[in-house]
Parts: C-alpha cells; sequence; structure tokens
C-alpha cells in the first residue's frame, strides 16, 4: 500500500468512516498492497464490525487473508466467526479448526467457538 493510500485507509479507519475506509482498501489492493493480509485482515473486521455485519463481504476477505498466508490462524479464526454468524456451521468449524492445528491465539479461538456455541443454540 502506498503511503498516501495506508494515510486514507487508516483515518477513514479511525474516524469510523466505513465507506470510506472501503474505498481505501480498493485503491490499496489496485496499487498492491504491501502487506495485502493486513489489509484484508483489517477490512474483514470492517465489514463483520456491528452495526455493519456484512458477513459475505467479511467471509470473502477472511478466505482471500488466509488463502495468502495459510499460517494466520487469527485469520482462520475470524473466518470461522463470521462463517458462524452466517450460520455456517459446518464450514465455521473446519476453519476453527485450522486455527486450532495453527496453535497461537487461544483466547480468540475459545471466544469464536463459544460464540458458535450460542449461535448454534439461537441465542443472539
Amino acid at each position: 500500500m502506498s503511503a498516501r493510500h495506508s494515510r486514507k485507509f487508516a483515518g477513514a479507519t479511525r474516524q469510523q468512516r466505513p465507506d470510506d475506509a472501503l474505498a481505501a482498501y480498493d485503491n490499496a489492493l489496485r496499487y498492491r498492497a504491501e502487506n495485502p493480509v493486513k489489509v484484508l485482515y483489517t477490512v474483514g473486521l470492517i465489514e463483520g464490525s456491528t452495526g455493519r455485519e456484512h458477513w459475505p463481504e467479511a467471509i470473502e476477505r477472511f478466505q482471500r487473508a488466509v488463502a495468502i498466508d495459510e499460517a494466520s490462524t487469527i485469520g482462520y479464526i475470524y473466518l470461522g466467526r463470521c462463517l458462524a454468524e452466517a450460520g455456517r456451521f459446518d464450514e465455521a468449524e473446519t476453519a476453527l479448526a485450522w486455527g486450532e492445528l495453527l496453535g497461537t491465539h487461544p483466547k480468540e479461538l475459545a471466544s469464536a467457538r463459544l460464540r458458535m456455541a450460542n449461535l448454534q443454540a439461537g441465542e443472539p
């Protein structure tokens, strides 16, 4: 990501302007972001954030992130969490199993598994 795109992205994210942040993200990827995994991860978080909850978009971003970096435990965890939010529990379990196999971020993994269990039980 160029310095200019990075500043736009960070500024829009800090100012809670998700649409502007997403536009900056698109430009960053178009111009070959230096760390596309970080950009995809951040955008996945924006898409899935409270109030937005754009699960298909968040899922797509996390899928792209883990396709680039197959050792991204946190990427698999958030992918699993978004899949669970979308009611895609089998796929969520697969993503979380990959995250568990990689062996880092145990607290985040436990939180994602708890959230999935709550969703499966019909809890909000």
